[in-house]
């Protein structure tokens, strides 16, 4: 890696309080040196005291010779923080991670080293793979299998590690290059969620590709709630119509569509054609159960995962129905 490389490490945060020092400290155990390095925090007017919890732990860091900034993020917004953190930054590459997330040491010299490859010009980011911490309650560790299942959450190449390194159309986590981000924009602050998929969209639109790499591993919190899983998912259905994305991410909605289809018209056709037009659901719920078998880590929860997965693909389907909806009558969420 060349000396004079330097990368920009960016967090964004609001009302993180109890998990941000974690996650700092994942940025400042990195295998670059520090003179290499710059870390900023950019906190969105948090309330629950997050401000002063990072002004400590930046000037801790401080101390022994870090470089670090604290930013303030009037719009309090994601995509509004990433790109005031992008715009303040300095360094040639750069890399956001969310406040419930840790990156192991050697995850920004993988990613650089990609970046530097002279057969990769082409590659705009390189991300890693998450791996799921294990929860405190029952329900928190059933949600972290379904999000580790293929059924739960379809084939994201993150989520799902492949083998080795592939090209995608995303990337989480991403060591970016930083020129590209600011001459292709930033985020777009109008998107609440998916703003990663928007952006990334608009980046292959340019010809840029994306890598992952599984031997970059971050470590991420999933909710820990039935409730917090349903709001998820309904909020990433509904902002998915607003940020473009592939096939895989429409697939629940035409799920719910099939329901409603299935409910409007039952009543008013011969029984033979009503069992026909029952295959599809029999068939999703033996892929369920099969894939709960498969990825349950818990004897419970290979029998509790078949109804998270479909109470979750409900969730993300009438977000999507509703974001159409709020498309067409330009309402808002």
């Amino acid at each position: 890696m060349n000396d004079h490389t330097l990368v920009s490490l960016l967090l964004v945060v609001r009302n993180e309080s109890t998990s941000v020092r974690q996650a700092i400290l994942s940025l400042s155990k990195q295998t670059i040196s520090q003179d290499q390095t710059e870390i900023i925090v950019v906190d969105g007017l948090s309330t629950d005291g997050t401000d002063k919890v990072v002004k400590r732990i930046l000037e801790e860091l401080c101390q022994k010779g870090w470089k670090c900034r604290f930013l303030e993020n009037l719009e309090k917004t994601l995509a509004a923080g990433w790109n005031l953190g992008i715009r303040e930054s300095i360094g040639d590459f750069i890399c956001r991670i969310d406040a419930h997330a840790t990156i192991e040491p050697d995850y920004i010299e993988k990613g650089i080293c990609l970046l530097n490859s002279p057969e990769r010009k082409k590659i705009v980011a390189v991300g890693g793979i998450l791996k799921y911490t294990k929860n405190k309650t029952f329900f928190g560790n059933m949600i972290t299998d379904l999000l580790g299942s293929r059924f739960g959450v379809g084939n994201s190449p993150f989520r799902i590690p492949p083998k080795k390194i592939i090209e995608t159309d995303t990337a989480v986590f991403a060591v970016y290059r930083r020129k590209i981000l600011l001459e292709t924009g930033g985020f777009n602050e109008n998107l609440k969620r998916n703003q990663d998929n928007e952006f990334h969209r608009r980046l292959a639109d340019k010809g840029w590709k994306f890598l992952t790499d599984p031997d970059m591993r971050a470590t991420y919190q999933p909710r820990s709630t039935f409730l917090k899983l349903m709001k998820q998912g309904f909020e990433n259905g509904y902002w998915i119509v607003f940020s473009g994305g592939s096939l895989r991410h429409f697939i629940p909605f035409y799920f719910v569509l099939y329901l409603f289809i299935y409910l409007s018209i039952f009543i008013f056709i011969p029984k033979s054609i009503v069992i026909i037009a029952l295959i599809p659901l029999m068939l999703y719920f033996f892929l369920g159960i099969g894939f709960a078998i498969k990825d349950g880590k818990s004897f419970f929860a290979r029998f509790g995962l078949p109804v998270f997965y479909f109470y979750f693909h409900l969730a993300y389907g009438f977000g999507t129905l509703y974001g159409l909806i709020c498309r067409v009558t330009g309402k808002k969420l």
